[in-house]
């Protein structure tokens, strides 16, 4: 009987990563901390999504607990979210991946060979903000 349980965190994770603005946003908040969807869509993270999207998935991530309202004090009066502890490593592994898939899923094939250095860039942000990639110190070499 403990499989259903997984099974159900599963589809759950599927689910609220299911569009492409959930994971921009769970990785930007974690990032960056507390931000407004229009903030965030002007982060590296969050670019290339309107704010008027990020705000309805701010709403529906709300609902589900993995983030809340930090402030109202935001830019034009505007609402600023951050994430709570529900959000999990694994949760942020997920949404990393998806957020890499959405990107690589951009790039058209026959132009892959001639942009493959802005998408790397913007690969590597998503990477980072999952706290998979550790920022290294030059000197420690």
């Amino acid at each position: 009987m403990e499989a259903e349980p997984k099974e159900e965190l599963q589809l759950d994770t599927e689910r609220i990563l299911r569009h492409p603005a959930r994971p921009c946003i769970l990785l930007g908040l974690h990032a960056e901390g507390p931000m407004s969807p229009k903030e965030l869509s002007k982060s590296p993270i969050g670019k290339g999504i309107r704010a008027t999207v990020y705000a309805f998935h701010f709403k529906e991530l709300v609902r589900v607990r993995l983030v809340r309202v930090a402030d109202r004090a935001a830019e034009n009066g505007g609402v600023r979210y951050d994430v709570t502890d529900r959000l999990s490593q694994s949760l942020l592994d997920a949404a990393a991946v998806a957020a890499i898939s959405n990107v690589l899923a951009q790039i058209p094939e026959t132009l892959a060979q001639w942009v493959e250095q802005p998408y790397i860039e913007e690969i590597t942000e998503v990477v980072k903000a999952s706290g998979r990639l550790e920022k290294q110190d030059p000197t420690s070499r």
